[in-house]
């Protein structure tokens, strides 16, 4: 590997030149820059020195056969998007100065099996793990305090997800309805609560996220089924409580499989594009409800109750 093989321009990786398989990036190097690395197929594996603190947007992008990468503890800063589409990444772990996973940072990732996270991240960003569909098991640490939307969208290996008491915001269709079977929050968490393998913000009572095994709490701590809640859940049949007075936009969206839904007259509201592609759906509710009335409306059979 030839030093001329590294752009670096005041200590920043700007390009690199090469075609060697395995790359061991110069102590010189404070900083990878934005493409540094993007579309560099021939690599499998990368060192990074000490030297090292940040990582720019798309560093890593596109290096489908990148297969192992040290990131040692000196990095602090992951940008956007650093290893989207590292289809050969099978495990990887945050160092522990970093405080943020940003948006995309292993979007299609799709062989990572293993993702070790330190107990410093605070916020994992926007879409960060989609389609990692390798993906399994993650141990969401202490300090997390944000899981912004989509973050684990299309992981479709990944059944089980456990909640830190230091989680305050959970994003839109954070997890994938579609293959989550047991939803678990820490006891202590002051915002949000489970029951029934449902996670529900507890002080709105908005049901956020649900999943194939879910059923709704009767006990009155429901009001509200949040927007996306069991997006493309793979569900059958659906008993709304009575407790309930508001369905949102795409709460029930692309739940494809989905045959029965049973909606109580104490519902007033159902949002646009509540049961979108629902096509094999049932609504059976009361005459002259908002259950009826939106059934009528979007062309959805309805049986009376």
């Amino acid at each position: 590997m030839a030093t001329t093989d590294f752009v670096i321009e005041n200590g920043v990786l700007v390009k690199y030149d090469g075609c060697d398989t395995d790359v061991v990036i110069p102590d010189s190097v404070t900083a990878i820059g934005d493409d540094a690395f993007s579309g560099c197929d021939s690599i499998e594996s990368v060192f990074i020195p000490t030297s090292v603190t940040s990582i720019g947007w798309y560093a890593f992008s596109g290096c489908t056969n990148l297969n192992n990468i040290y990131i040692p503890n000196s990095v602090t800063s992951i940008d956007e998007n650093a290893f989207q589409g590292c289809t050969s990444l099978a495990r990887v772990t945050i160092p522990n100065g970093v405080v943020e996973i940003q948006s995309e940072t292993f979007d299609e990732c799709s062989n990572l099996e293993s993702v070790d996270i330190p107990n410093s991240v605070i916020s994992i960003g926007h879409g960060a793990f989609g389609g990692c569909g390798s993906l399994e098991k993650v141990i969401l640490p202490d300090s997390l305090e944000s899981i912004e939307s989509e973050t684990f969208a299309c992981c479709l290996n990944l059944t089980a997800i456990n909640i830190p008491a230091s989680v305050k915001r959970i994003g839109y269709a954070a997890f994938p309805c579609d293959s989550i079977k047991r939803i678990v929050v820490d006891d202590a968490n002051p915002i949000y609560h489970s029951d029934c393998d449902c996670l529900i913000e507890t002080d709105t009572k908005t049901l956020i996220l649900g999943c194939r095994n879910s059923w709704i709490p009767t006990d009155g701590s429901v009001t509200s089924i949040g927007d996306g809640a069991f997006r493309g859940a793979n569900i059958e049949s659906m008993n709304i409580p009575d407790s309930v007075v508001k369905i949102d936009g795409r709460a029930f969206y692309d739940c494809s499989n989905l045959e029965d839904v049973y909606i109580p007259n104490t519902v007033v509201e159902i949002g646009e594009y509540a049961f979108r592609f629902c096509d094999n759906l049932t609504i059976h509710g009361v005459p002259g409800s908002c259950a009826e009335k939106y059934a009528k409306e979007n062309d959805i059979p309805f049986v009376e109750l």
